[in-house]
């Protein structure tokens, strides 16, 4: 988890607003955001090895309201939980992040590097996703 809340950290200080809670916010849309690819993610990939379409279930006849319905319901237990663990471990994560403003400029880097990587990899893996099913 402490590497989440790095990232957390790092998207929070990459999008550095006067108000610090603008700041947070976005953080958390956006860590949400990357934590519902890789489930996405993982049910691509399932459904084609199971060669099961898992999406066909939640279809309705209109394409254009799919998005609109499921997409909002998928993605909302990610927040809630991100954001009950963020009320629960308050402590923890302000300790963590007392801990990353105190660290050298070297680990920064390196660790900054890992980040972009980690974000790199999270978008080859859903790519990887969306093709499964023709190399699968």
């Amino acid at each position: 988890m402490k590497f989440y809340y790095y990232i957390f950290y790092r998207i929070m200080n990459y999008y550095s607003y006067p108000n610090k809670m603008d700041s947070k916010r976005h953080a958390f849309i956006i860590t949400g955001a990357i934590l519902l690819i890789h489930m996405l993610s993982i049910l691509l990939i399932v459904s084609s090895i199971v060669d099961f379409n898992m999406f066909n279930i939640i279809r309705i006849d209109n394409g254009m309201i799919d998005r609109f319905i499921v997409i909002p319901l998928v993605a909302l237990p990610f927040y809630i939980f991100i954001y009950a663990y963020s009320k629960k471990n308050k402590e923890l994560i302000n300790n963590s992040f007392s801990q990353f403003d105190n660290e050298e400029q070297i680990v920064r880097k390196r660790k900054g590097l890992f980040v972009i990587l980690y974000f790199v990899a999270t978008f080859l893996f859903l790519i990887a996703s969306i093709t499964s099913s023709s190399w699968l």
